[in-house]
């Protein structure tokens, strides 16, 4: 096992909260999304 790359615990939980942020910034995304999507049209 000398030879494999591993990440510290450290390193491992960063980025496991980087990537918790990222999909709760995604499921905010997704419903600001969905909002404009079902507002009325303009028309212009």
């Amino acid at each position: 096992m000398a030879d494999r790359d591993f990440v510290t615990r450290e390193e491992f939980d960063a980025v496991r909260a980087m990537a918790q942020k990222a999909r709760e910034e995604n499921a905010v995304l997704e419903a600001r999304i969905a909002a404009l999507e079902a507002a009325p049209k303009k028309k212009g």
